[in-house]
C-alpha cells in the first residue's frame, strides 16, 4: 500500500475530521437562520428543543441537553421570555425550580428555523433507502456509545428505552420491536428523540447497543 501507508492519517482520524466538516456546515447554516430570526444560536436551539417536547422542561434540563452552562441557558431563556417566545413558571414537582415551555410564536419560529437543515435533507435524498437506513443505524450506534461513555447527555432514543426489544423477531427482516405500540420496529423508524421515551436500565441499554447491528 506504499506510499499511502506512510502519508495518510489513520482512518479513525479521517472519520473524525469528516464529522467535523459536517458539524461546521450545520453550524454555519444554523447561525444564518438564527440571525434571520433575530436569535442567537443558543436561543434557536432552545426553541428547537422545546418544539419537540409536549411537557415543560426544567431550566437545568435545557442546559444539560444543549451542553451549556446554567448561566448561559438562563440568559438565553430570559431573552426568549422577554420576546414572548417562551413562558417560565415554577416546576410542578418542585416550586423552587423553573420550567419553560414554548409559546405559539415560539413554535412558529422553531418551525421556520428547522429549515436550516434542509440542505442536509437534500443531500441525503441522493442516497437510496438502504443507504440511508445503514447511515441511521451507524449514527444511532455511535450516539449510544457516546452516551454510555458520558460524552452526551441522556437522549430519548429507542436504544435507551424500556419499550425497545432488539431481537423479538430474529427470523424476520425487522427484528426489533416497540412494546409501546406492540409492533415490529423497522430500523428506518428508529427515533433519536421520542416523546414517549421511558429510560431503561444501563444494563439493558448495553444489551440493546450490542444487539443493534447490521
Amino acid at each position: 500500500m506504499e506510499p499511502w501507508d506512510s502519508i495518510t492519517p489513520k482512518i479513525d482520524t479521517r472519520i473524525v475530521a469528516a464529522f467535523g466538516k459536517l458539524s461546521l456546515a450545520m453550524r454555519i447554516s444554523a447561525r444564518k437562520t438564527a440571525t434571520r430570526e433575530d436569535l442567537t444560536p443558543t436561543q434557536a436551539e432552545i426553541l428547537a428543543l422545546l418544539d419537540v417536547r409536549v411537557e415543560s422542561l426544567r431550566l437545568s434540563t435545557v442546559a444539560e441537553q444543549l451542553g451549556v452552562t446554567s448561566a448561559t441557558a438562563s440568559e438565553a431563556v430570559e431573552t426568549l421570555v422577554a420576546k414572548g417566545l417562551i413562558t417560565k413558571t415554577p416546576a410542578a414537582d418542585d416550586r423552587r425550580a423553573l420550567a419553560i415551555k414554548s409559546t405559539r410564536n415560539g413554535k412558529k419560529i422553531a418551525k421556520r428555523a428547522d429549515h436550516s437543515n434542509e440542505f442536509v435533507i437534500k443531500a441525503l435524498k441522493t442516497f437510496n433507502d438502504s443507504e440511508r437506513e445503514m447511515l441511521l443505524t451507524i449514527l444511532l450506534r455511535l450516539i449510544g456509545e457516546f452516551q454510555a461513555r458520558g460524552d452526551l447527555p441522556a437522549l430519548r432514543m429507542c436504544l435507551t428505552c424500556k419499550y425497545f426489544e432488539p431481537n423479538r423477531h430474529p427470523d424476520k427482516d425487522v427484528p426489533y420491536h416497540c412494546h409501546l405500540v406492540g409492533q415490529p420496529l423497522p430500523a428506518s423508524f428508529m427515533r433519536v428523540d421520542c416523546a414517549e421515551h421511558d429510560e431503561t436500565s444501563s444494563l439493558e441499554q448495553q444489551k440493546n447497543r450490542a444487539a443493534f447491528a447490521f
